[in-house]
């Protein structure tokens, strides 16, 4: 009896195990079936007088397909491949660079902090600031790649940014923003920071020159997503969330006035092109992100 008892559970087993597969094959191939289709253009959806999430936004005209004439990757409608060379600049985790120069590109390697410049293509690589700052977890480079500024955590598990030229040494770096997140001016010469307080958050703007800074705005919500659009006006947009409303303004540097660019959506994310005239909107639809362009003229 228990031999048979036994049987039976082994048997059991084996059909649960058979199924499991089957089912598992099903889905995987399911999944491929899914990449493997043609995304759906939605096409240009014109706003009206509804504004930009409201009254007529999605009540505009959508086409479906491509346009016969729609060039592939690379400018080709028959070949996939970009064209190019891919070539290797350094072998190890970086936490930020930049071009320093047409042929010339600096990096920070994360692990230590130190400063590296390469010439395109093949040059060598020089360690050019070997002030060591270690676990580097963002750089930012100012000044025309000239200065940078690295962020890390301190033993007491506190964020501190640390500016230093991108070819000096210890002696010429000095802490600019304690717990800050850092975005860099258009043209590189100041930064951005946002840094918590007690009540929240403020933003400032940092003259890399001397170290001064002019506040722009206190605000009671702590994450925020920072684009320098030109010398006088900067982007500034919350964190997408999909279950909390969020907003983008554009805000002027010099006036401290603010333009509402979208707001009431949730899953928000925010991105202006240089012209300022068209603006890509990330949007949270039935749970799902959804990609918009707005064309603010």
């Amino acid at each position: 009896m228990q031999r048979r008892t036994r049987s039976i559970i082994v048997i059991t087993t084996i059909i649960a195990l058979i199924a499991a597969l089957v089912g598992w094959s099903i889905f995987i191939g399911e999944q491929q079936q899914e990449l493997a289709q043609d995304l759906r253009d939605l096409g240009f959806i014109e706003t009206g007088s509804g504004g930009l999430f409201g009254g007529s936004f999605f009540g505009g005209g959508t086409r479906d397909g491509l346009p016969a004439d729609a060039p592939g990757v690379g400018g080709s409608s028959g070949d996939a491949r970009p064209t190019g060379e891919l070539r290797q600049v350094y072998t190890l985790p970086v936490a930020g660079f930049t071009f320093a120069g047409t042929d010339t590109v600096r990096f920070v390697d994360r692990a230590t902090g130190h400063v590296f410049v390469k010439e395109l293509p093949d040059g060598a690589t020089v360690r050019t600031n070997q002030t060591t700052i270690p676990q580097v977890y963002n750089a930012v480079f100012v000044q025309g790649g000239d200065g940078v500024v690295r962020q890390y955590r301190n033993s007491e598990g506190e964020v501190v940014s640390v500016y230093g030229s991108a070819e000096g040494s210890q002696d010429d770096s000095v802490v600019v923003a304690a717990g800050a997140t850092l975005t860099a001016s258009a043209d590189g010469t100041a930064l951005f920071s946002l840094s918590p307080t007690e009540n929240g958050a403020t933003l400032e703007r940092i003259d890399m020159a001397d170290f001064s800074r002019i506040p722009i705005l206190d605000t009671a919500l702590h994450h925020w997503h920072i684009t320098a659009l030109n010398d006088d006006e900067i982007l500034l947009a919350q964190k997408a969330s999909a279950h909390v409303p969020g907003v983008a303004q554009r805000i002027n540097i010099q006036t401290q006035e603010r333009e509402i660019l979208a707001d009431g959506s949730a899953g928000l994310q925010v991105e202006l092109d240089p012209s300022g005239e068209r603006m890509l909107v990330t949007r949270s639809v039935d749970g799902e992100p959804v990609l918009f362009v707005y064309n603010t003229t």
